[in-house]
C-alpha cells in the first residue's frame, strides 16, 4: 500500500492486470500500477528502437498529414490568445505536431526519448533532442508553451517532469497536456463490468500506461506545481476493435482453446459491443469524454 503522489492518502489495491498490482486512491480517485519501475528500464524494454516502437510512424510524410481535431483546437487556442514565444513538444514522437507548429511560424523544440522517431524528425529539419527532458538542461523561463501529448501516463514519476517544465516555463506560460479521462461513461461501465463479470479492464493498459486520471486529480496534482486550469476539451473513445483487443481475451483463447473460454470471450466482446454503442450515444450528451486535452497557465 503506497500513498497517493497527488494527494497523499492512502491507496488499497484495486485488481491485478496482466500480472501488475493496481491500486487506486480513494480519496482523489488517482488509478496507477502500483509497482517499482525504473523510468530507463522502461524505455529500454518498451519504448526503444530495438523494440520497434512507433517505427511505423517513420514511414510518413509529414508533408502530407493532415491536422487533426486535437492539434486544431490548441493552434485555435494559440492564435486566439495571440500566444507567441517558443514552444516544446515534450514526447513529440515522429515530429507531426512540430511540423505543423513550424509551418505556422512558431519557433518550435521537441524532445522524444525514442532515438528512431527522435532521428526521423531531426531528419525533416525539427529541433529536437532524444532523451529524457529532465536532462536537456534547458534555461529557466525559456518557453512559452510546453506540449505533453499522451505522456503524463506514461511516467513513473510524473512529478519531476512537472517540476522540470514549472522550470523552464515563463511565467503566464502554458502547459497542454492530453491524456485518457478515467471519470468517464466508458471507464465506469467497463470497471462495472469487471466488478460484475471479471471482464479484464480495457482502460487499464500496465506497463505502458502507468497513470490514469480524472479530470478533476490532474487539476490537482497540476496545482501542486503552481498550474491553472484554463480550458479543457474531450474526445471520444478510441476504436471498439482496440478496446477489446486490450481485454486480452482473444490471446487467452489462443493459448487455451477450450470451449469455455470461448464462449466467455464471445459473452464479453458481446457486452462490450453493446455498452460501446450505449458509451457512443452518452459521448454526445456528456462534457467528459474518454480523451481530455487540458491547458493550464503557469503563475509562479
Amino acid at each position: 500500500m503506497n500513498n497517493c503522489r497527488i494527494c497523499d492518502s492512502k491507496t488499497t489495491f484495486l485488481m491485478n492486470k496482466d500480472g501488475y498490482c493496481i491500486n487506486k486512491c480513494h480519496n482523489c480517485g488517482l488509478v496507477f500500477v502500483n509497482e517499482k519501475f525504473n523510468q530507463k528500464d522502461i524505455v529500454d524494454n518498451f519504448y526503444s528502437d530495438k523494440r520497434n516502437y512507433q517505427r511505423h510512424r517513420t514511414k510518413v510524410r509529414l508533408d502530407e498529414v493532415k491536422v487533426n481535431g486535437k492539434y486544431g483546437f490548441i493552434f485555435n487556442f494559440l492564435n486566439k490568445n495571440k500566444i507567441n514565444g517558443k514552444l516544446l513538444d515534450v514526447g513529440c514522437s515522429n515530429g507531426e505536431f512540430l511540423y505543423f507548429a513550424q509551418k505556422k511560424g512558431i519557433d518550435s523544440f521537441g524532445v522524444e526519448v525514442n532515438k528512431i522517431t527522435a532521428d526521423f524528425a531531426l531528419s525533416n529539419g525539427l529541433k529536437v533532442k532524444n532523451g529524457f527532458l529532465e536532462d536537456q538542461n534547458y534555461q529557466e523561463n525559456y518557453f512559452s508553451v510546453i506540449r505533453m501529448g499522451d505522456l503524463i501516463e506514461h511516467l513513473v514519476y510524473p512529478e519531476e517532469t512537472l517540476k522540470e517544465c514549472q522550470r523552464i516555463l515563463n511565467n503566464d506560460g502554458y502547459l497542454i497536456v492530453s491524456t485518457p479521462n478515467s471519470n468517464c461513461f466508458w471507464s465506469k461501465i467497463t470497471f462495472l463490468l469487471y466488478k460484475i463479470f471479471r471482464i479484464p479492464w480495457s482502460f487499464i493498459t500496465p506497463p505502458h500506461h502507468l497513470n490514469y486520471f480524472s479530470n478533476d486529480n490532474l487539476d490537482m496534482l497540476l496545482k501542486k506545481y503552481n498550474f491553472r486550469p484554463v480550458l479543457k476539451k474531450y474526445y471520444k473513445t478510441s476504436k471498439l476493435k482496440n478496446e477489446l483487443g486490450r481485454t486480452h481475451l482473444l490471446k487467452r483463447y489462443k493459448n487455451n482453446k477450450s470451449f469455455v473460454n470461448f464462449l466467455y470471450m464471445l459473452f464479453s466482446y458481446s457486452l462490450y459491443s453493446v455498452f460501446y454503442f450505449i458509451n457512443l450515444l452518452y459521448g454526445f450528451l456528456s462534457n467528459k469524454n474518454f480523451f481530455m486535452l487540458a491547458i493550464y497557465r503557469l503563475k509562479k
